[in-house]
């Protein structure tokens, strides 16, 4: 799922190339085709002809960050092609996750399940799988409107701040209890970086502002090269409006964003700090 959430369909949003969207499209529904089993659930490891390899080490539990991002990624494909099925399957992993995976009381999400019996799972709660699992419940309520997953959301953005962000220090831990107890307060390791924290914050806050609120909002950049002069604002399925652009304080006439890429004077030199003012009509 990397490409897809990484990349493919930041790169559609941005370049509109029918290419990238053809790919994503082909990746997910192999996975919908090959991955995803007779309940539901999207498995990890499979042999080069995709039979399921049940005694592989990473096929023992069910992923629920990689089905939360599969599901998540669902909601965007049918944003972006308004193929149902894409809904309609995202939905209902999208249900899935929250009946077996997501503790109501305190918000946290569980980070795996057990394959053979997925009510056993151990209690605790890993910094990238709560991320994927806020970033999901809010954008099923951007495209339903169900107050259920509202509700999920607020519950798991409370968990995130209470349980993984040092209010301190900053940054995020790396795994709690169900309860919020650090278990492991590790913040930058191998195979943790900023990236799934920064995309939550930055996501969550588009979403929250231009489709749950139907309100503007503003991004700030300090951008330290200007070898290119343009710059595509981070993306959102519906592309957003842009209704102003500031450079070192400086407004930029409307010719200078005409087709949702901020075109920068040739005259600058770095750094530069630059403020869009970014508008949308409703969800996609």
């Amino acid at each position: 799922m990397a490409p897809l959430s990484g990349y493919l369909l930041y790169l559609y949003s941005a370049a509109r190339t029918p290419t990238y969207l053809r790919e994503a499209e082909r990746i997910m529904d192999l996975t919908l085709t090959h991955m995803q089993d007779d309940r539901g659930w999207i498995l990890e490891r499979f042999a080069a002809d995709w039979t399921f390899r049940p005694d592989d080490p990473k096929n023992s539990h069910i992923n629920v960050g990689h089905n939360a991002e599969v599901a998540w990624l669902l909601l965007r494909l049918h944003a972006l092609t308004g193929k149902e099925r894409y809904r309609r399957k995202g939905l209902a992993l999208t249900d899935k996750l929250l009946r077996t995976a997501f503790r109501d009381e305190t918000g946290a999400w569980r980070h795996e399940l057990r394959r053979t019996d997925p009510a056993r799972h151990p209690d605790t709660a890993v910094w990238w799988v709560q991320a994927h699992g806020n970033m999901l419940q809010l954008y099923a309520y951007c495209a339903t409107g169900a107050d259920r997953y509202l509700d999920a959301f607020r519950k798991g953005a409370r968990f995130w701040m209470d349980a993984f962000v040092d209010a301190d220090h900053g940054g995020t831990v790396l795994r709690t209890t169900l309860d919020g107890t650090v278990v492991d307060g590790e913040k930058a390791v191998r195979t943790k970086t900023s990236y799934h924290a920064v995309e939550h914050a930055l996501l969550a806050s588009l979403y929250l502002d231009l489709w749950a609120r139907g309100a503007a909002t503003t991004l700030h950049y300090r951008l330290d090269s200007v070898q290119d002069l343009s710059l595509s604002p981070p993306l959102v399925e519906d592309t957003p409006r842009i209704e102003r652009v500031l450079v070192d304080g400086t407004p930029r006439p409307r010719t200078a964003f005409p087709d949702g890429t901020v075109r920068l004077p040739d005259t600058l030199t770095a750094p530069v700090r630059l403020q869009i003012d970014l508008s949308s009509p409703s969800f996609p």
